[in-house]
């Protein structure tokens, strides 16, 4: 189960990499903040990213999350789907926090 844990919190990793990228490609598009939210274009962006990601992950590679884990077998797919953002935006504080790196 620490395996599973581990390797989910590499795979948010690298889709917060990918985030950052597809956030700088788009930076000229978008404005700074979202709307009256004051939520950071960059987090919504992260949001989107690992949604997506953790869809393909979930439906089309039959990758359950939360099962891995030991939380929940068979959950519905929101459920993962928010349990894969969920993880993906903490990897992103940690990193950006240099909790976990040099």
């Amino acid at each position: 189960m620490l395996q599973d844990v581990l390797v989910l919190a590499v795979v948010g990793l690298s889709i917060q990499r990918i985030a950052e990228v597809i956030n700088v490609l788009l930076s000229s598009l978008i404005p700074a903040s979202i709307g009256g939210t004051g939520l950071p274009a960059s987090r919504v962006v992260l949001w989107i990213v690992a949604a997506i990601f953790g869809w393909v992950g979930v439906e089309q590679l039959g990758y359950d999350p939360l099962a891995s884990t030991g939380i929940a077998t068979g959950a519905a797919l929101v459920w993962n789907l928010l349990f894969v953002v969920t993880v993906t935006d903490a990897v992103d504080s940690l990193w950006k926090g240099r909790i976990i790196r040099r």
